[in-house]
């Protein structure tokens, strides 16, 4: 158990790899944060200068956060400029192959440990409540992350002259609502429920560590000493060194 635990929050080799220092859920919460930042930055630059160039960077940048580098290029359409992407993007959020990808995506990985922690044989009842839930909040980050990608695919695809259509803007905005929805979770607009996203993920992934503290209280009934009832010998030894 302890082992999957340090994957998720401590450690891993395949980030160790990578110099991506921390575990999984620590780098799986920064990138999302990072889709908001790209998304925003490339809806708010075609409101307000038309500055098409900066907005295909920003979604290659969105692309490469989802994918992963090994699996960018092939949503890229031919010829497509690419801006420097730093290794943080090495592994993707959501998976392009299948979840039998290499290197899995923190979306996949995350979701193995998980489930090692609810078969794990020390796991405690109320561990494998919290990680059944956080699997189900992952399904959740996975559908908006998917649409998220699918929308950055088709902005990518069109021509500049399209991209300066409205349809474009409103592609746009659906790219920041995906990726706010994926990192803060969005309301059920049919039940009232909450759907959890990536914040709620890294808060009740980092309590599955936590141990419950509670104060001894000793008892004030004295221990019984109970005689041994087997004969003592001069050979008998009371330590033993």
């Amino acid at each position: 158990m302890l082992d999957h635990l340090r994957h998720l929050l401590a450690a891993d080799p395949l980030l160790d790899q990578l110099e991506l220092p921390g575990g999984l859920c620590n780098w799986f919460y920064r990138n999302s944060g990072k889709l908001i930042e790209w998304t925003v930055s490339a809806r708010d630059r075609w409101e307000e200068a038309k500055d098409f160039a900066f907005v295909r960077r920003q979604t290659v940048r969105t692309l490469a956060y989802l994918d992963g580098l090994s699996f960018l290029e092939q949503d890229l359409p031919a010829g497509t400029s690419v801006p420097y992407i730093p290794n943080l993007a090495s592994v993707g959020l959501t998976d392009v192959h299948g979840s039998n990808q290499t290197p899995p995506s923190y979306l996949t990985h995350i979701e193995r440990h998980l489930n090692g922690l609810i078969n794990a044989p020390g796991a405690t009842p109320e561990i494998r409540k919290e990680a059944a839930q956080i699997i189900d909040a992952m399904s959740n980050v996975r559908q908006w992350l998917q649409k998220l990608h699918d929308d950055a695919k088709q902005l990518l695809s069109m021509t500049d002259a399209q991209i300066a259509q409205p349809p474009a803007f409103a592609l746009l905005n659906d790219m920041v609502d995906q990726a706010n929805f994926a990192y803060t979770g969005e309301v059920d607009p049919t039940t009232g429920a909450m759907r959890n996203g990536v914040i709620w993920i890294h808060a009740h992934v980092q309590s599955l560590a936590s141990l419950d503290v509670v104060q001894y209280v000793q008892s004030s009934q004295s221990p019984e000493i109970v005689p041994s009832m087997q004969p003592f010998t001069s050979t008998q030894s009371w330590f033993s060194f």
